[in-house]
């Protein structure tokens, strides 16, 4: 009996020998390979030549450091405005802070309604940028904002520097976004 134990402990001890073998030569075919990366990263003839003309989207405008279109003429709901900014590849602005708010803001019209991004379609009071899913951190409220009149509100415009929530059917005027969205 002590001698089968013995048998079978070489054979245990062969195997884990063996898969320790195949286990370092795993580990040197990764090591080398990370060299490699590692000496590539550092060469500079791999990396590009950075990018320092931008091109400007057609009908839009750099603000800061997005691009955005102000509709001053064309009133839509909100859902026509987030397909009219789908149309020029772009989403209804999603603003993230005070100061993109109000580089915005010296481009639009004085006493207009803007459509913006934001919604509470899905669950309410749970405001989020539809162009992402993410929910909305900034939101600068008008006094008794959001209020959601008669449960039908939930589309979010910006009007003389602050947010409220409206009827998504209403036709306003709107702001497109290009590039990133929340």
């Amino acid at each position: 009996m002590l001698n089968q134990i013995a048998d079978h402990q070489a054979e245990w001890d062969v195997c884990e020998k063996s898969k320790l073998s195949d286990v370092q030569v795993g580990q040197s075919r990764i090591e080398s390979q990370l060299k490699d990366l590692q000496a590539k990263l550092s060469s500079n003839e791999n990396w590009p030549e950075p990018k320092t003309d931008v091109t400007i989207p057609p009908n839009f405008t750099k603000i800061g450091s997005n691009f955005y279109h102000i509709e001053n003429a064309t009133r839509q709901n909100w859902y026509g405005a987030a397909n009219m900014c789908r149309r020029m590849g772009a989403h209804l602005a999603s603003i993230q802070n005070y100061d993109e708010q109000s580089g915005i803001e010296s481009h639009l019209k004085d006493r207009e309604v803007y459509w913006l991004d934001t919604t509470d379609l899905a669950t309410e009071g749970q405001f989020v940028h539809s162009s992402s899913g993410k929910r909305a951190n900034y939101l600068r409220w008008g006094y008794g904002e959001p209020d959601n009149y008669q449960n039908l509100q939930h589309c979010n415009f910006l009007y003389n520097g602050y947010y409220y929530d409206s009827h998504c059917n209403t036709k306003s005027l709107y702001i497109c976004q290009a590039g990133h969205g929340n």
